[in-house]
């Protein structure tokens, strides 16, 4: 079988030279580098949140050894209970967390292809395909 190759890669058209491609995972950080710091933060509050939750069969046990040597469960019912709120409040804090990176990649991707468009010339505009916008746009910043 033979491999399709894309006969009209992107240009650029103010300085009339094909754009080189570049990997997908090249593209896909150029987009989210701004937004590191959120996206290592959201994972790390998930992560330590799953570490929360896995802690709790733990405790649990503790609790019920606790009951079967008849001592006070004051202790190990408040370590279970910081567990289980603390580890719902870390894990709501990194889901959320990353939920405002996804956001702002995205917004920030409609700022540049918005602005890409209002500057682009009809003609220019008129051969390529909608889908190709972001792409062309994303192929220019690389050019220049």
């Amino acid at each position: 079988m033979a491999a399709t190759t894309d006969p009209d890669p992107p240009t650029d058209a103010m300085l009339g030279r094909r754009a080189r491609p570049q990997p997908a995972w090249r593209l896909l950080l150029t987009q989210v580098s701004p937004h590191r710091g959120m996206l290592v933060g959201g994972g790390l509050l998930g992560f330590l949140g799953g570490l929360a939750a896995l802690a709790q069969p733990m405790v649990a046990k503790l609790v019920i050894d606790t009951i079967s040597q008849h001592r006070s469960l004051v202790g190990p019912v408040a370590l279970l209970t910081v567990l289980a709120v603390g580890g719902a409040l870390l894990s709501a804090a990194g889901t959320y967390l990353l939920g405002r990176a996804a956001e702002s990649v995205v917004l920030t991707a409609r700022h540049g292809l918005i602005s890409q468009l209002l500057r682009l010339r009809v003609g220019a505009l008129d051969h390529l395909k909608p889908g190709d916008l972001l792409f062309f746009r994303t192929y220019r910043r690389g050019i220049s």
